[in-house]
């Protein structure tokens, strides 16, 4: 089919019709897959170039929500500038001794009623600790006291008494 179909009858000695039928068709494919190309690079591009613009429009609808809702009227003389600054900075202040003001009391509630149920529990464990103490003196001489009967017991007077 095309090319070297024509190539090869032209091994023959001539070109029949067969042979310039089968160039035709390869030449026809060619076309084809030419033309399924181009239209297919075509529509890309056109793809392309539409989300290319989607993301143009929503670029320039953010920097104008920043120009119109953020950063508001920008000053364009130093007096502007230096007022909107001292306007800010007013602002600022006032809003931070709000938050500082909030901040210390709920700061002082929370540690008045950590440091009561802390005192309370720090008093508890305090007695339990000395309760232990106490307890674990009584303990080793308790300890002590079954040693000296174990050692008595294996002594030979109590080991005849028990083989009796």
């Amino acid at each position: 089919m095309g090319i070297t179909g024509f190539l090869k009858s032209g091994e023959e000695g001539f070109i029949t019709e067969q042979s310039i039928i089968s160039f035709m068709l390869g030449i026809g494919f060619a076309l084809i897959s030419s033309l399924t190309g181009l239209w297919l690079t075509t529509h890309n591009n056109h793809l392309a170039a539409e989300i290319d613009d989607e993301v143009q429009k929503d670029k320039s609808d953010f920097f104008y929500f920043l120009q119109t809702e953020v950063i508001g009227k920008i000053p364009t003389t130093v007096q502007e500038t230096l007022s909107q600054l001292n306007g800010t900075i007013s602002s600022l202040n006032s809003e931070f001794r709000t938050v500082i003001g909030d901040l210390k009391e709920t700061f002082g509630s929370l540690s008045k009623d950590f440091g009561d149920s802390l005192s309370g529990n720090l008093n508890r464990i305090d007695s339990t600790v000395n309760l232990l103490g106490n307890n674990i003196e009584s303990i080793g001489e308790i300890f002590n006291q079954q040693k000296e009967i174990i050692d008595k017991m294996l002594t030979a007077e109590y080991t005849t008494v028990l083989k009796k």
